[in-house]
């Protein structure tokens, strides 16, 4: 399939997406979204241009991912982890980055016990800098914080109880496009951690 070599002007984009219409660069314009060619070639753009608006998707070298400058996402259903230390990856906490971007990202999830372990999967060369708190519900609610840099896995807690988990921080994309993806395991073996349904991630991009 030929690639276009043809800058072209991206049409409508959804309301935060608009700085996007500025890029000069080549993009693979299609008839409709099913028309997509295959992943493999990280970090370019496709169009899809069946919809209004017409959606834009990144290639992180594995699938398409559809690009937006802000992410919100929810967990519909409750995820878990027994009897394991090992990192994750999130159902649904993910979302496509792009060379050189900065995202502000914040996770809202409510816990069914608080042995937590976290850690984000990032493209080469970026980073997280954060900060995540961890409260459980009762006398003594305040059970964990940690100051998170680079994208290093981060034991919370060790102990039994439900809770809340909130993560606050940026993410600094280098010169490697790809997925920025949310890690979780228990902070002991022992039982089963879950993060419920209901819990959300919002994720933003920052232009400076």
């Amino acid at each position: 399939m030929a690639f276009s070599t043809t800058p072209a002007y991206l049409g409508p984009i959804a309301a935060g997406d608009s700085d996007l219409k500025m890029l000069n660069a080549s993009f693979v314009q299609y008839a409709a979204a099913s028309s997509l060619p295959a992943a493999g070639n990280t970090g370019v753009l496709h169009i899809a241009t069946d919809g209004t608006p017409e959606k834009i998707f990144v290639d992180n070298g594995t699938a398409l991912i559809e690009y937006r400058a802000r992410r919100m996402k929810r967990k519909a259903s409750t995820e878990s982890v027994s009897t394991s230390v090992t990192l994750q990856n999130d159902d649904d906490f993910v979302f496509a980055v792009l060379a050189d971007e900065i995202w502000l990202v914040s996770i809202y999830a409510p816990t069914v016990t608080i042995n937590l372990r976290i850690g984000w999967s990032l493209p080469s060369g970026a980073t997280f800098v954060g900060s995540a708190f961890l409260m459980r519900d009762s006398a003594d609610p305040f059970m964990g914080y940690a100051g998170v840099a680079g994208h290093a896995s981060t034991t919370l807690s060790s102990s039994a109880g439900d809770g809340i988990l909130q993560v606050h921080g940026v993410i600094d994309v280098a010169s490697t496009a790809g997925n920025a993806q949310f890690q979780w395991a228990q902070g002991t073996s022992s039982g089963t951690t879950s993060l419920v349904a209901g819990a959300y991630m919002i994720a933003e991009r920052m232009v400076i």
